[in-house]
């Protein structure tokens, strides 16, 4: 019986094994195949593809952002439309304790870069989530209001500088964001970013600087003067 139970054992001990060495293949795998598509999607645009380059991880502050030990891989970096561009997949890690479990949690982002003609206040455009706007400002939110009741029941907008972000408001710019719906983008100093969950797929990457470039061209060009 005690041979059968080591056999029984050595058995366990083996596929247990097996199955982490095959689970960690085909992330690798996986991670392989990410790659060389955005590097083919790069190629195809003649723009410069970047496997991992630390300082894109720690050049921009605020959401997504934080955590520990992030990462900066799949870098694209060319001209879209007349502008500065880049594109990258961020990823960190965090660590929660449950019942004595210790549990690491892997997140994983598409961020989307687009430069601006100029450095400006921080500004920032998001969805108001289960709050419509008139309720998250009744709670406390800090927001810059459009005038567009519509507008501000469906986005929360912070700035800086609210005199700058009245001056972004204008009616082009809104008619658009209540067309495309809600999504994160802001102005941090002299670069547009947004983002959004998961792998950066090299088919999402256009579609989301066309959406930043119209943000742009919809700006009136005296707003990048504003200091």
């Amino acid at each position: 019986m005690e041979q059968i139970g080591i056999a029984v054992f050595v058995v366990v001990f083996v596929a247990v094994i097996g199955l982490w060495f095959a689970a960690r293949y085909v992330k690798q795998r996986r991670q392989e195949q990410r790659q060389q598509a955005v590097q083919q999607f790069a190629a195809g645009r003649g723009w410069q593809f970047i496997g991992e380059d630390e300082s894109y991880a720690s050049r921009w502050t605020g959401k997504p952002f934080t955590g520990w030990g992030g990462t900066a891989r799949n870098i694209v970096v060319g001209q879209h439309r007349g502008r500065n561009v880049c594109s990258f997949e961020y990823h960190y890690s965090t660590v929660s304790t449950s019942g004595g479990t210790t549990r690491r949690h892997n997140h994983d982002f598409s961020i989307f870069v687009v430069q601006l003609p100029a450095p400006v206040p921080a500004f920032s455009v998001e969805g108001e989530g289960i709050f419509g706007g008139k309720v998250a400002e009744a709670l406390g939110f800090e927001r810059v209001d459009s005038g567009d009741p519509d507008f501000d029941n469906d986005f929360k907008v912070k700035s800086d500088d609210a005199r700058f972000g009245a001056l972004v408001l204008q009616q082009p710019l809104l008619q658009m964001l209540k067309a495309t719906g809600p999504w994160d983008w802001r102005f941090t100093g002299p670069d547009m970013l947004s983002y959004e969950n998961g792998f950066l797929k090299p088919e999402l990457v256009q579609p989301r600087l066309d959406l930043m470039c119209d943000v742009l061209d919809r700006i009136p060009s005296d707003v990048w003067q504003h200091r």
